[in-house]
């Protein structure tokens, strides 16, 4: 099997409960990871009502979870070596990250809005890829896949969130209550299920390649990777691969709606299965993902992912830009999330085995991975609004496939190597 999340690395006979229990608690994390935001996002108009924010300052203001997401996932392996390994990290993330949303949604002003979303966002920066790398710890021991279903959990977790704070918001239940109680859920969740968390074993050392520089014992990502040639390549690599999932994944949940009421003339409800439609897709996708990278290997699936977010998104802008009806467009939504959905889960397995291959920390792939699709997440909606104010959305959305055709270049190249 080529590029399969597993590595390539036989299967240890450990008892099955505690796998169970195990796996059970990194899926709890993501849960927990998802649930808060998710359920913030569709009280958002209300929080910018009550703090009389707008639409600018607000944006301002949401900008300081992007930056503190940047910062937090490069500084991910430092923390995990100080608080000494990933479970204390995530143990100490989690509540900070709730608390962080609660904040959010209590904050007095639009300042403290901000600086609760900086310290969300910086916990979640640090849970993000101290996540993912149990998640490939429980993924190499068992020797199959298990990242699709631990991201399907999240994408189910943010998808049931949001409607959540949409009927509570209709409901005009007070934010900070709804957030509260969403965030005692989630921390309730972590404390009695995250229990069976158990440390990532292996170690970057065993990988590294004969007549390399061993890895030092700080696990910074300014130590955990040198400037050399090959390495610095791979680096180069993985940042654009971390950029392109986020052009892929992104641009059509925050801009389909505008597009289709704008644009077409769409309704609300119909505007609304713009996004929908895509994150079904994700979700449907990441279900299956498990068994396909079993069955074909990652590196058939990122390229059949890719394939299908190129043609399927481009091919929808392009009739929908022809003859002016939305469905085409919606259809191409569907499969470009359904090409988006493998497209994280292999890029931090990809990531991990490239780190592994050069000899560094674990956690300095996942860092890496995590801080360059943070940079998508920031630089996609500005590259759209730019494009769109001068020629259209239909053009500016083409940003997706842009991304697809990165995301081609890069990750099936990163999982084959990772099968060597």
């Amino acid at each position: 099997m080529d590029g399969s999340g597993a590595s390539g690395v036989e299967p240890n006979p450990t008892d099955a409960t505690t796998d169970r229990r195990a796996l059970l608690a990194v899926a709890a994390t993501f849960a927990a990871n998802a649930g808060v935001y998710g359920s913030l996002l569709p009280r958002f108009p209300q929080l910018a009502d009550r703090l009389d924010a707008g639409e600018a300052a607000f944006g301002l203001a949401l900008l300081g979870g992007g930056l503190g997401g940047l910062i937090g996932s490069t500084l991910m392996p430092t923390v995990v070596r100080r608080l000494g390994g990933f479970v204390p990290t995530i143990r100490w993330a989690v509540p900070v990250m709730l608390l962080g949303g609660v904040a959010t949604g209590v904050a007095p002003t639009l300042v403290v809005f901000g600086l609760a979303m900086l310290v969300m966002g910086l916990a979640d920066g640090v849970l993000d890829p101290a996540m993912n790398e149990l998640a490939l710890g429980e993924q190499q021991r068992r020797g199959r896949s298990v990242m699709g279903r631990m991201h399907a959990t999240w994408s189910g977790t943010t998808t049931a969130a949001v409607g959540v704070g949409t009927l509570l918001a209709a409901a005009d239940v007070p934010v900070g209550l709804h957030v509260g109680v969403v965030a005692a859920v989630m921390g309730l969740l972590q404390l009695v299920v995250g229990r069976g968390l158990r440390e990532r074993t292996q170690g970057a050392a065993a990988h590294a390649d004969p007549g390399e520089p061993t890895p030092t014992e700080r696990g910074s990502l300014r130590e955990g990777l040198w400037v050399r040639p090959g390495p610095l390549l791979t680096v180069g690599a993985v940042g654009v691969m971390g950029v392109a999932a986020a052009w892929v994944e992104v641009p059509p949940q925050d801009w389909s709606a505008l597009l289709l009421s704008r644009e077409l003339g769409a309704s609300a409800g119909l505007a609304g299965a713009g996004p929908l439609v895509f994150v079904g897709g994700v979700f449907l996708g990441r279900t299956v993902m498990d068994r396909l990278v079993d069955r074909f290997g990652g590196r058939r699936v990122a390229i059949g992912a890719g394939l299908a977010s190129l043609v399927g998104v481009s091919a929808g802008l392009v009739t929908t830009a022809s003859t002016g009806s939305p469905w085409p467009l919606l259809v191409g939504l569907l499969l470009g999330g359904l090409g988006a959905s493998p497209v994280f889960p292999l890029m931090f397995t990809a990531g991990d085995a490239a780190a592994q291959r050069l000899g560094r920390p674990a956690g300095t792939g996942g860092s890496l991975v995590s801080a360059a699709s943070r940079l998508g997440f920031l630089s996609s909606p500005v590259l759209v609004g730019f494009v769109a104010e001068r020629l259209d959305l239909v053009v500016a959305l083409a940003i997706t496939p842009l991304g697809a055709l990165l995301m081609l270049a890069t990750l099936p190249r990163m999982l084959r190597a990772a099968d060597r």
